[in-house]
């Protein structure tokens, strides 16, 4: 059974704020080179250098919960769909209660 457009939108979403963390992080990291690169004092360069690499944290971890989020809601788009597939009768109201199980596990791990 193919896609929802909502679910094809939210993959699509999902896909975008990856790729808008992964800038992000790119562009920090470039800031942490360039700072340390930079003549100055030690005492500030090290608190660039902290307070950058603290922001650099902060955005792979939210890289990686947006990309956790992304593969378990994959998994279990594919793993509904495979279960539904074959079913012509009532095969949507059964996707509808794969995803709605699946969401409920999902959310307990």
């Amino acid at each position: 059974m193919p896609l929802s457009s909502n679910e094809v939108a939210a993959a699509a979403v999902t896909s975008l704020l990856l790729e808008a963390e992964r800038r992000k992080l790119a562009v920090l990291q470039r800031e942490l080179q360039i700072a340390l690169a930079e003549g100055g004092s030690v005492k500030v360069k090290e608190k660039q250098r902290q307070e950058l690499l603290h922001a650099i944290s902060k955005i792979q971890a939210q890289h990686q919960q947006l990309d956790k989020e992304y593969r378990i809601h994959a998994a279990g788009v594919l793993l509904c769909n495979s279960r539904v597939s074959g079913k012509l009768v009532n095969a949507k109201k059964d996707q509808l209660s794969c995803y709605a199980n699946y969401s409920i596990h999902e959310s307990l791990l």
